[in-house]
């Protein structure tokens, strides 16, 4: 009798971590899709922007990357995207005016480009209109 029960307890107590880690399993999934698919809209002003739309257009994110496009990728890992993963894909890039962030200076104007593909965010960038300037990150406002 006693080993029945010890099995029984064993057999349940399995059945019962295994549900639980399959329901971890599930929620973290959901939260690392949830994240991405955010709409860009969104995803910029949690950085802080206030934006206008401006407009899209579709681009395509070359095979072999050449020496601008590794070190403009290296500026999106730094973001937590890599480009890298959709060489050779044809994505959309939607362009907002930045009309208004507290930590920027108020002169100076800036526009925001984000990369989707398949409606997931990929990338994007935050650039000055006031003059040449390299791409800085979105995150950049925080």
């Amino acid at each position: 009798m006693v080993s029945v029960v010890v099995k029984m307890n064993k057999i349940l107590t399995s059945l019962i971590l295994a549900i639980v880690f399959s329901a971890i399993v599930l929620i973290v999934v959901f939260m690392l899709k949830t994240k991405k698919e955010i709409e860009p809209e969104k995803y910029l002003k949690s950085l802080g922007y206030e934006i206008e739309y401006i407009s899209e257009k579709e681009v395509n994110i070359p095979e072999n990357f050449g020496d601008g496009l590794k070190k403009y990728n290296e500026l999106q890992k730094k973001q937590g995207f890599n480009l890298e993963k959709y060489s050779g894909k044809s994505c959309v890039q939607k362009q907002f005016y930045v009309t208004s962030n507290k930590s920027k200076k108020k002169s100076e104007k800036y526009v925001a480009n984000v990369l989707t593909y398949k409606n997931k965010l990929i990338g994007g960038d935050l650039h000055s209109l006031n003059y040449e300037q390299e791409p800085k990150e979105l995150n950049s406002a925080k």
